[in-house]
């Protein structure tokens, strides 16, 4: 999927995007930062069709390091819902750097 993260509209929830900081160093404001700055690697169905399938994985390089930010569109806004440092997606990163 193709998407123009420029002009995408996002959207959380604050008090998560405060437990998220605490926890793991970024909100979501933040993230959305990296988002809208062109720092998306990729954006992929999540794994796990059955439980979650409306949902999406934004891979985004945060200062070098990927990170999942799982996200689904709700009413013609791409909602965030949770992001996590992801050592999964690091091929990804280095996909990027070597042009391929």
């Amino acid at each position: 999927m193709k998407v123009d993260w420029k002009s995408i509209e996002l959207e959380w929830d604050e008090a998560k995007s405060r437990k998220i900081k605490s926890e793991r160093g970024y909100s979501f404001k933040e993230l959305a930062h990296f988002i809208k700055n062109g720092n998306v690697i990729d954006f992929v169905k999540h794994h796990n069709k059955r439980e979650y399938p409306d949902q999406w994985f934004i891979i985004v390089n945060v200062n070098g390091y990927p990170w999942a930010v799982a996200s689904e569109f709700r009413r013609n806004k791409l909602r965030l819902i949770t992001a996590f440092p992801a050592r999964k997606y690091k091929k990804h990163l280095r996909e990027e750097k070597d042009g391929i």
